[in-house]
């Protein structure tokens, strides 16, 4: 029972409740937009609170679907199961599930429409801008596989922010190397954290054996993200929200390794080869860092994919890198962790990947549940 004791209100939300308050407020904020008799002065006002409704609304869709909508398959997203999209704040309204394929678009949609409203970069980290708009546009035509489309966005948000931080010039003295709130971090475009839930903290966390191995000697990232404690836990430091919240938001080291794997994959070698050159040069000691070189684009695009895996560390973006990989069968793999004597599984071909909708969501809305 995966929703053991009910969602609990604001006691212990569920993604969905989250993300449909988060929707509710976006749709009354745009509804009442509408309604305003808006003079010239007011006009600028206006259009920005209407692009940062938008993009908080496609952004929530976009994160609800990667949790309670199957993978996008180009196939079958027009038949897959989506989220209700509600663009009304009348709660009373029912509205049916829509496909996955009408989730995406409603999200990109509003994303395109928030592009004309926002400033190109923001003053206040929280909220969005072009940038972080045309950010998310990029991740979001990565998961659905759309490699050009994703590649130029990546690029157009590079184009207004492409700042990275030199990992030499880092110091690991302080409780937490970057900045608090991702101020003062040239790399941060819109911040967002995850849920702190006790299940991850620090009482209970240690890293990943597995991915503390992935990093070479002379990898800066190894020292500035994780340490040990005198309890022989690995915990994680390297947050840049710049406390114990895990940043969730959107970064130009991202926006780098999604231009990469999009160039290796549409053909063009030397342009993947160098972003992924550039992004190592900054988390290398640099008496450590010698260019890669590889020509092969099977090998460039392992390496892209496993420096996502050492770069987006606790970011959000490793289900989503799981679930569209699974779909090639030379990435694909499953997950397994132990725990004391017992072992847990989830099989790469599992329904598992795919929440289950809240039962209180289910008696309310009348929606077809996701099989499990």
């Amino acid at each position: 029972d995966v929703y053991k004791g009910g969602e609990q209100g604001i006691l212990a939300p569920t993604d969905f409740e989250t993300g449909y308050r988060r929707i509710l407020i976006a749709n009354l904020v745009l509804d009442g937009l509408e309604r305003l008799d808006v003079t010239e002065t007011e006009l600028e006002d206006v259009n920005l609170a209407r692009g940062i409704a938008l993009f908080h609304r496609a952004n929530n869709y976009y994160n609800l679907a990667q949790l309670y909508c199957p993978v996008y398959h180009t196939e079958t997203a027009h038949s897959d199961l989506g989220m209700p999209i509600r663009l009304n704040p009348d709660p009373i309204i029912r509205t049916p599930r829509a496909s996955v394929a009408d989730t995406y678009l409603r999200a990109e949609i509003d994303l395109k429409e928030s592009l004309s409203l926002l400033p190109a970069r923001s003053e206040i980290l929280f909220r969005p801008s072009k940038a972080a708009a045309y950010g998310l546009l990029a991740r979001m035509h990565l998961q659905m596989e759309n490699y050009i489309q994703a590649g130029l966005y990546a690029d157009s948000c590079l184009l207004i922010q492409d700042s990275l931080i030199d990992f030499n010039d880092l110091s690991t003295t302080g409780n937490y190397v970057f900045p608090l709130y991702g101020i003062g971090n040239p790399e941060v475009i819109f911040v967002t954290a995850a849920y702190n839930a006790s299940i991850y903290s620090n009482t209970y966390f240690n890293a990943d054996t597995n991915l503390l191995a992935m990093y070479e000697p002379g990898d800066l990232r190894r020292e500035i993200y994780f340490y040990e404690n005198t309890s022989g836990q690995t915990l994680f430091y390297g947050s840049y929200y710049g406390n114990s919240w895990f940043f969730t938001g959107l970064a130009t080291d991202e926006m780098y390794l999604i231009r990469a794997e999009c160039a290796v994959r549409n053909g063009n070698i030397p342009s993947a080869r160098f972003d992924l050159n550039l992004l190592r040069k900054h988390r290398f000691r640099s008496s450590d860092f010698s260019p890669l070189m590889n020509e092969d684009p099977d090998e460039l695009l392992d390496l892209i994919i496993a420096e996502r895996r050492k770069e987006l560390v606790l970011r959000g973006t490793r289900w989503e890198d799981l679930r569209r990989l699974n779909k090639e069968s030379r990435y694909r793999r499953g997950l397994m962790r132990l725990l004391g004597d017992e072992r847990f599984e989830l099989h790469e071909n599992s329904s598992r990947w795919v929440w289950p909708f809240p039962v209180e969501a289910i008696n309310a809305g009348g929606y077809i549940q996701n099989e499990r």
